[in-house]
C-alpha cells in the first residue's frame, strides 16, 4: 500500500519504513535488555557472593559464641568440683578440731594444758597445709583486751611440705591483752 504524503510528489511505503523503524527499535530494545540482563547477572553474582561472605561471618562468629560458652561452661563445672572438694576438705578437717584458714589452710588452738608461756601471755596455733608452702607460713593475730584489739602477734614458720603441721608461737609483750584473734594465715 503505498500513499503519497501531503506536500511530497513521491509515495513513501509506509509498510516498509514501519517495518524497519520497529525492527531498530527492536534490536536497540533487546541490546539494551541484553545489557540489563548481564547488569542483572552481575548484581545478582555480587548479591550472592555478599549473601555468602555475610553468612560464612554469621556461621564464624555463632561458632566463636558457642566455644565461649562451651568453655565457660567447662569453667564453672571446674568451679564448682573445686568448690566441692573444699567443702569436703574443710568437713574433714573440721572432724579433727581444724577450722579453715584459707584455702588448703586449717588452723587449731592448742590446749592451753599442753604448753606453757613463761613470762608473757602466749598461744600455740598449729597449722596445717595442704599445698607445698616453701617460704614458710605465716600467721598474725591481733592481741586482744575487752573486745579491743591492743596490739598485735605474728610468727613466721619455716618452709613446709604439704600435710606437715607447724606450731606457730604467738605471744602478747605487753602483757595487756586478754586474749588473741587470729587476723591471718598465709601460705609463702
Amino acid at each position: 500500500m503505498s500513499r503519497t504524503p501531503k506536500g511530497m510528489g513521491r509515495p513513501v511505503r509506509w509498510g516498509a519504513a514501519r517495518t524497519t523503524v520497529l525492527l531498530a527499535v527492536s534490536a536497540a530494545l533487546f541490546l539494551a535488555g541484553g545489557g540489563l540482563l548481564a547488569y542483572g547477572y552481575g548484581f545478582a553474582s555480587n548479591a550472592t557472593a555478599a549473601y555468602q561472605t555475610k553468612a560464612a561471618e554469621v556461621e564464624a562468629e555463632q561458632e566463636a559464641f558457642d566455644r565461649a560458652q562451651r568453655a565457660q561452661e567447662s569453667a564453672e563445672r571446674a568451679v564448682a568440683a573445686d568448690t566441692r572438694q573444699r567443702e569436703e576438705d574443710d568437713a574433714r578437717w573440721a572432724a579433727l578440731g581444724y577450722s579453715p584458714a584459707g584455702e588448703g589452710i586449717y588452723y587449731q588452738f592448742a590446749d592451753p594444758a599442753d604448753f606453757s608461756c613463761g613470762r608473757w601471755d602466749c598461744v600455740y596455733v598449729s597449722v596445717i597445709t595442704t599445698s607445698n608452702c616453701p617460704g614458710g607460713v605465716y600467721v598474725e593475730a591481733a592481741v586482744m583486751r575487752n573486745g579491743v584489739a591492743i596490739g598485735m602477734a605474728n610468727h613466721l614458720a619455716a618452709g613446709a611440705a604439704p600435710f606437715t603441721t607447724i606450731a606457730a608461737l604467738l605471744e602478747d609483750f605487753s602483757d595487756a591483752g586478754d586474749s588473741f584473734e587470729l587476723s591471718k594465715i598465709n601460705c609463702m
